[in-house]
């Protein structure tokens, strides 16, 4: 379970750096494209129009998620989730039949003693 959670951690954090750079480069690119589009004004209102729709800025909340990759975060997690209450599971089971073994050797070699 702690490993889980340290590899959750980790997932995490390099998810965050990653859209973080995103986020730089898709700066980087509109402020040149801003330079392209003043230089030459011969795009129409409803090629504008069209670009305002596709726009990433719509999608972004406050806090830097996508609207979009929230959905797919929340299934991410539930799976993540399963499966560790899954492997957890597992753990018990085995370390539970571990000590129902030793249970049964211990008096195996006391009746043997005997």
């Amino acid at each position: 379970a702690a490993a889980t959670k340290i590899q959750a951690g980790i997932r995490g954090m390099n998810t965050r750096k990653q859209l973080n750079q995103q986020r730089k480069s898709n700066e980087e690119h509109k402020s040149r494209d801003g330079k392209a589009n003043n230089q030459s004004k011969s795009r129409s209102s409803a090629n504008a129009h069209n670009d305002d729709r596709n726009d990433d800025d719509n999608d972004v909340d406050e806090g830097g998620k996508s609207y979009r990759s929230q959905p797919a975060t929340k299934i991410q997690a539930g799976i993540r989730g399963m499966q560790t209450r899954r492997s957890v599971k597992i753990e018990s089971v085995n370390t539970a039949a571990t000590k129902i073994q030793a249970g049964i050797r211990g008096m195996k070699a006391r009746k043997d003693v005997k």
